[in-house]
């Protein structure tokens, strides 16, 4: 992630990081309790990132340091999504949260999620979308996290559109899945 001055990155050994682009010389490093295999995201002044340690990261873009941390109770592998001041990522407990961005409060969990969540949902004006380990692919209500529909496609796990990065273009929500369709 980037705010222009600064590449945001985390490493698997668990520090999020920030360079400058210009130079690639150091900002800032953070150090969580747990390894790391999430994309931070960047969004108003702030950048977040999920941890195996089972926290959500949100950290000050211009010197790292800790603004909020959000416990999950579980590992997270999954990138966050910041959109209009949410934080919308998912969990290995089966669980899939909305977290205020200025506060670290929880506004919603959908508890739902067969399997783990491992990629980055995407969010049209109503519903956010995610696919999960479980086979799963949801739509969720972006005001409440209640279900609106969720697809499956009766194959095996092996099958399962949980680690694509789901795209929406107009009306439509795409998505890949191992068998190439």
């Amino acid at each position: 992630a980037s705010d222009g001055t600064r590449l945001f990155y985390a490493t698997a050994a668990g520090e999020i990081k920030a360079v400058y682009t210009r130079t690639g010389g150091d900002v800032w490093s953070y150090k969580t309790g747990g390894r790391i295999y999430s994309f931070p995201t960047y969004s108003a002044g702030r950048v977040v990132c999920a941890s195996t340690d089972g926290n959500v990261y949100c950290l000050n873009a211009k010197n790292g340091r800790l603004i909020w941390v959000h416990p999950t109770g579980k590992g997270i592998v999954a990138c966050p999504l910041v959109e209009n001041g949410v934080v919308y990522v998912g969990s290995s407990a089966g669980e899939f949260y909305a977290i205020d961005l200025m506060s670290g409060d929880r506004k919603w969990t959908f508890d739902g999620v067969k399997g783990f969540i491992e990629a980055r949902a995407v969010a049209d004006e109503e519903k956010v979308y995610i696919g999960s380990w479980g086979n799963e692919f949801y739509a969720l209500d972006k005001k409440d996290g209640t279900l609106v529909w969720k697809w499956n496609n009766t194959g095996s796990r092996m099958y399962s559109a949980a680690a694509c990065w789901p795209v929406i273009s107009g009306d439509k929500v795409f998505i890949t899945t191992p068998e190439r369709a």
